[in-house]
């Protein structure tokens, strides 16, 4: 199972190179996984760039399964942050979160993001 981040879906909607290795892994068999928050993230991004994202939200919903935020996630989110935050004081909170999410679900972690490189079994796209 494989929980893809803001930073992956982005490249994967540019056809960028990393967009291609993107690709490949969302195209294969695995249980695709897509927190909330990077649909937030992926939609502000877009806002700010003018770009209108109905088509490629629609895609990321037929392709994964969407996981909302719950009470569940909260102290292992707080847990995560924390601990992350005293080796690499750029983690986000939505990081922490999507984070927390692939912790739940037991999922490697998708990313275009060098944030996520310390994190066990994370798939890093260079």
């Amino acid at each position: 199972m494989l929980t893809i981040d803001t930073s992956s879906w982005i490249e994967y909607f540019s056809g960028s190179i990393r967009g291609l290795k993107v690709k490949e892994l969302i195209d294969s068999k695995e249980k695709i996984i897509t927190p909330i928050i990077v649909l937030y993230e992926f939609s502000c991004k877009a806002a700010i760039e003018g770009i209108d994202i109905k088509s490629q939200l629609d895609f990321v919903k037929q392709r994964s399964a969407i996981l909302n935020l719950n009470e569940n996630l909260v102290e292992s989110t707080g847990k995560i942050y924390a601990k992350i935050r005293k080796q690499n004081n750029k983690i986000s909170l939505p990081d922490a979160i999507i984070i927390a999410i692939a912790e739940q679900s037991n999922s490697r972690i998708v990313s275009c993001d060098i944030d996520f490189k310390d994190i066990k079994d994370a798939i890093i796209i260079k």
